[in-house]
């Protein structure tokens, strides 16, 4: 046999051994799915997420299982798009094919939190005067949850700490209206409207007037015996006894 038709029968049979294990002549490696982080999103805030393949032949055709509610799959580009509508922990079963006929399946974790919401209805009532404290709290949303104040005034004397705590001693009384807003870590926020009771306090007692009373006396001769009595110890107990029982404040001598 010719040795050019033996090397053309050794090359068919290479190709057909290519064709039956799924490889291709040109030896190119079988699709595979990248890794990726767990994600995490919030119910309302918009979301993307790109799944990639390292390798594999263009074009690439991806699918998935199952879809969370709220969110769109995109099989040309691998693409995840929310927002979500609804919390929960899913795991996306996502597939990727190439132009050779390679598949490969991948499992990807998403959580969904539940948007943020203001627990509280109505807020305690202060007393002019008197430290108050007020703890805000939300449930849902991704830590950390920061509070604001987007509407209306705090009384003269409280503050709303980014904690959602609302303390401090209020200066006067009344009723003050208020928004305050919570936004999770990934933007997602509610508000909500309070009135503020700061009802009346005792205070401090009411200034009164201070009185006295002040005396001028004229002793300019006290001692002289020409001028006065002769007995000077006399005249001494005199003095004593009056300024003693007059009840004076001040004296002027």
């Amino acid at each position: 046999m010719p040795a050019c038709r033996l090397l053309g029968m050794l090359s068919v049979l290479v190709l057909l051994g290519a064709a039956c294990t799924g490889e291709s002549s040109s030896g190119a490696t079988p699709v595979t799915l990248a890794d990726l982080a767990p994600q995490e999103t919030t119910v309302g805030v918009p979301y993307a997420v790109t799944f990639t393949a390292t390798t594999g032949t263009p074009p690439l055709q991806f699918g998935v299982a199952e879809v969370p509610p709220g969110f769109s799959f995109y099989r040309s580009t691998g693409e995840l798009k929310g927002p979500a509508t609804a919390a929960g922990a899913y795991v996306l079963s996502v597939q990727v094919k190439d132009a050779r006929g390679s598949t490969t399946t991948k499992d990807y974790a998403l959580r969904v939190y539940a948007a943020p919401s203001i627990r509280a209805t109505t807020l305690t009532a202060a007393t002019q005067g008197a430290a108050y404290t007020f703890a805000l709290v939300a449930e849902g949303g991704k830590p950390p949850l920061r509070w604001s104040l987007t509407g209306g005034a705090l009384p003269a004397g409280l503050v709303l700490d980014p904690d959602g705590g609302l303390t401090g001693t209020p200066q006067a009384s009344g009723t003050y209206a208020l928004t305050v807003r919570v936004t999770d870590a990934f933007g997602a926020q509610t508000e909500q409207a309070f009135g503020l009771e700061v009802r009346a306090g005792s205070g401090p007692p009411p200034a009164t007037a201070l009185a006295f009373s002040a005396v001028n006396w004229n002793i300019e001769w006290f001692g002289d015996t020409s001028q006065g009595p002769s007995d000077e110890a006399l005249q001494l107990r005199n003095v004593q006894q009056v300024i003693a029982t007059t009840g004076a404040d001040f004296w002027g001598l």
